[in-house]
């Protein structure tokens, strides 16, 4: 069967890109404050809900950190408020 250039759009691969370093800036901006596993949850729910459709990645590192650290730290936020 021969596929058609709709087809390649629709199932182009995944925005690639490497986590660690942003895991890393992430958690030094919150602190410490929150586990490197909830980081790489949150990053991946990002990537694949958020930016799943992204053409250019050259600012995407930048756009993940800012995303994860603002949800992250309503997280934060809502856990401290109910302490």
């Amino acid at each position: 069967m021969n596929a058609t250039p709709h087809d390649a759009v629709c199932h182009k691969p995944a925005v690639t890109i490497e986590l660690g370093p942003i895991v890393e800036k992430v958690g030094r901006a919150l602190c410490g404050q929150v586990a490197q596993e909830r980081i790489e949850q949150v990053l991946h729910a990002l990537l694949a809900q958020d930016f799943s459709d992204v053409r250019v990645t050259a600012y995407l590192p930048i756009f993940l950190q800012r995303a994860a650290c603002a949800t992250l730290q309503a997280e934060v936020q809502r856990q401290h408020n109910r302490h």
